[in-house]
């Protein structure tokens, strides 16, 4: 039989006798023995990731952001499966839970195996948003800079704007 986890599986009794009355006795083996090799526990949990708002982060299968626990005679997993709603860009600051799967590859048998999922986080940070006034009439294409002044905040009370092309525009930088 092999070595994986299982019922049912052939034993084969391989006992001798010595001392020095060996001669008096006859050792008959048993046959027809079976017993059950018990999966391992495993437990795989998913690494704590974080992101800043506005930043994609992508999660799925072939995920190698994980640690194991139990893995037996030097064994490995290649990768598991990731799923996380927090992984979108639009996905507002929070923290998201990262829950684990589908531990697959590397040298382990997962049958050989009661394996535990264990989430990890993923958190969203905001960007850091920065508030700079351009002259009226600039034209700040999308993706262009401009190196004026941070405002303070008595500066945004005379400020009124309904548009891009009034002055005010808002910034974020990660």
């Amino acid at each position: 039989d092999t070595k994986d986890a299982g019922t049912g599986k052939t034993v084969t009794s391989t006992s001798t006798l010595t001392g020095a009355q060996v001669g008096d006795y006859t050792l008959t083996q048993a046959t027809g023995l079976t017993g059950t090799i018990t999966p391992a526990a495993l437990t795989v949990t998913a690494d704590n990731q974080s992101k800043t708002y506005g930043q994609t982060l992508a999660f799925g299968s072939g995920a190698t952001r994980f640690t194991s626990s139990g893995l037996l005679n030097g064994e490995t997993i290649e990768s598991v499966t990731l799923a996380c709603v927090g992984g979108d860009a639009a996905a507002g600051v929070a923290a998201y839970p990262i829950t684990p799967s589908a531990a697959t590859g590397g040298t382990f048998n997962a049958g050989n195996y009661s394996i535990s999922y264990m989430p990890g986080t993923l958190t969203v940070y905001a960007t850091n948003q920065t508030i700079i006034k351009a002259a009226t009439g600039t034209d700040l294409t999308a993706g262009a800079s401009w190196g004026g002044s941070v405002p303070g905040s008595s500066d945004l009370a005379g400020w009124a704007s309904t548009s891009l092309g009034s002055g005010l525009i808002l910034c974020g930088s990660g």
